[in-house]
């Protein structure tokens, strides 16, 4: 298995919601790569001494999100790319930057008009 970045808990909401927003950081950052494999459901828990259920939680919520994909027999593995090759990159740029924009105090709706003035900019030159 590859060398997985470390999860801590430090008491900022649920185990599984911390759990999970570590490992989509890590997703979204490249620090894992699609088709690296996580360390399974068991080793998480007993690693951080929380009970497995957190653990499947976490993974089944990143795995509705496609983050996540199971193989038959093996463990959890980081998403590939599905339909364009591009889309997963596309969508996992515009999560950071909507995460970004939302830590600096900008709502959706100012983002979503800005991006539509540069839109509109980019189709005029």
């Amino acid at each position: 298995m590859n060398e997985y970045p470390e999860l801590v808990l430090d008491g900022g909401g649920s185990i599984w919601q911390q759990i999970e927003g570590q490992i989509r950081g890590f997703v979204l950052s490249g620090a894992l790569r699609p088709g690296e494999e996580l360390p399974t459901v068991r080793a998480v828990a007993v690693g951080l001494a929380v009970n497995p259920h957190a653990v499947e939680q976490a993974y089944d919520r990143l795995e509705r999100a496609g983050l996540l994909t199971w193989t038959d027999g093996g463990g959890p593995r980081v998403a590939g790319p599905s339909g364009d090759p591009g889309e997963a990159d596309l969508k996992q740029l515009c999560a950071a930057f909507l995460r970004e924009a939302a830590e600096r105090g900008h709502s959706v709706a100012a983002v979503r008009h800005a991006l539509q003035a540069c839109l509109e900019e980019e189709l005029s030159s």
